[in-house]
């Protein structure tokens, strides 16, 4: 496992089942979205993901333009833009898969986004994983992740795993 990984793990951010599953989608080439509020960690996992995909060819985004298909991993940090939904749309878009952020900052909906991509593009074989933070007792931890996907009707399908 990522020795980063295993740090959220040993801060007992999150569990040790969280992280195989954090770390399968990585591997996988999946997209992976941190999303919660800044108060509840959700920046450090986000830059523990980034981390993860240093093996990959990666391509950090700073502009619209430099979405492309030509990386394993597009890496959107949190942009201090108005328009950050058409930031993650474009991305979601390519081929490449897509490491990001989704906090109140940042709002968009993944379903939608899933939708329009299909229409744009037709790929259903796009995965992306919603990693959900909060505080419990004000200390902040990984509490839920959600699979979005395409079933094989073609319709954006959300899976919660259970822990």
């Amino acid at each position: 496992m990522n020795p980063m990984l295993q740090k959220q793990v040993d801060s007992e951010f999150m569990t040790q089942e969280q992280a195989e599953v954090i770390q399968k989608a990585v591997d996988a080439k999946d997209s992976v979205i941190a999303s919660g509020h800044r108060s509840a960690a959700v920046r450090p996992l986000l830059a523990t993901l980034m981390a993860m995909t240093k093996g990959f060819n990666t391509k950090k985004i700073k502009e619209l333009e430099d979405i492309t298909d030509d990386a394993d991993y597009l890496l959107l940090p949190g942009l201090a833009v108005e328009n950050f939904e058409e930031y993650v749309q474009k991305s979601v878009e390519a081929k490449s898969s897509l490491v990001t952020i989704k906090e109140p900052e940042h709002p968009y909906s993944m379903l939608k986004i899933m939708k329009k991509a299909l229409k744009a593009t037709g790929n259903k074989d796009k995965n992306v994983w919603l990693l959900e933070c909060r505080k419990i007792d004000n200390v902040p931890h990984l509490v839920e992740i959600q699979r979005v996907h395409y079933d094989e009707k073609g319709k954006v399908a959300l899976d919660k795993l259970e822990f």
